[in-house]
């Protein structure tokens, strides 16, 4: 996120950490439309936030096969929630 945002500043509204995504749609009654999603996400959000802030999965580059088990049981986890809550 960080490192897109300052490649492309304009981009920031368009990226959402799989992390931040899921713990949102979580509190979600019922799916939600994207446009909808991205639209209310953006209301109150600022750059400025994302400094230093633990959204992202950890990256399992150079570490044993567990922790990249791990990630990829993360990462699909977080998916399913996402993919289960959008429209």
């Amino acid at each position: 996120m960080q490192q897109a945002t300052a490649l492309v500043p304009t981009a920031f509204p368009k990226i959402v950490p799989i992390r931040q995504a899921a713990e949102i749609l979580n509190r979600e009654h019922k799916p939600i439309a994207v446009q909808q999603f991205v639209a209310r996400l953006n209301t109150d959000r600022h750059p400025e936030e994302y400094l230093g802030s633990n959204w992202d999965v950890d990256d399992p580059y150079g570490g044993s096969r567990r922790q990249y088990q791990m990630a990829v049981e993360q990462i699909a986890g977080l998916v399913r929630v996402v993919l289960g809550k959008l429209t």
